[in-house]
């Protein structure tokens, strides 16, 4: 956590939040979850999401790649919750010493398929389906 000082959280933006707990909607069905933190700068809201990955197993990339779904996730509960538009959301990987901070680059395609992702798993517990479907679903 040495790259996280005080001068880094002042750069981040004017903080509205830490540790945002949430519970929202979508498509009937309830999602939870906490957004570590939310800031405004320049006017616009920033979400951050603080990860300790080992970045010698997977590259900040591949961190960011992986946490992606999460992160939509997250700018989509917190633009229903609050009505204010996302700016951008972001992984901090306390273990990247040499850049930490990893944007998503918000692409309408990605989001669209975490939402179907999110609509798949609904129907599936809906049907009650079992481990087996859920494998199947998955390489879909």
């Amino acid at each position: 956590m040495a790259n996280y000082s005080d001068e880094v959280r002042q750069s981040l933006g004017k903080p509205i939040a830490n540790e945002w707990a949430f519970v929202t909607t979508y498509d009937g069905v309830e999602m939870i979850g906490e957004i570590d933190k939310i800031v405004e700068k320049d006017g616009h809201i920033h979400l951050y999401d603080f990860k300790t990955n080992n970045v010698r197993v997977r590259s900040s990339q591949e961190w960011l790649d992986y946490y992606k779904p999460q992160l939509y996730l997250y700018s989509y509960a917190y633009e229903k919750e609050t009505k204010k538009a996302v700016a951008s959301a972001s992984l901090y990987l306390f273990n990247d010493r040499e850049k930490p901070i990893h944007t998503l680059s918000f692409k309408k395609e990605e989001e669209e398929k975490v939402l179907s992702a999110i609509k798949r798993l609904i129907a599936l517990r809906q049907k009650e389906a079992g481990r087996q479907e859920y494998i199947e679903a998955k390489t879909k």
